[in-house]
């Protein structure tokens, strides 16, 4: 099972849970978890050798003005999604 198909399978699990309590204890145990691993784990180093190239080509990339979009065209692209 692959790291990504993991993690959906966690929120699938989580997201079942209605009780506030229960969410709580999930969310503390988390994040004792997490903190106890925050030291041993990058995700960079989860990543395959072509995700990070792609990832840093990405990042060259947005520095480059033509490639950058102005925010306002953003939001009216996406106006839909914005409206509560």
């Amino acid at each position: 099972m692959s790291t990504l198909e993991l993690k959906g399978g966690i929120y699938d699990l989580i997201s079942t849970v209605n009780d506030e309590s229960v969410l709580r204890q999930l969310h503390e145990m988390v994040q004792d978890v997490l903190e106890q691993n925050m030291d041993k784990t990058d995700f960079w180093d989860e990543l395959t050798e072509d995700q990070q190239k792609a990832i840093d080509e990405a990042v060259e990339e947005s520095y480059d003005e033509k490639n950058q979009i102005p925010h306002e065209e953003i939001v009216k692209k996406y106006q839909a999604w914005l409206k509560p």
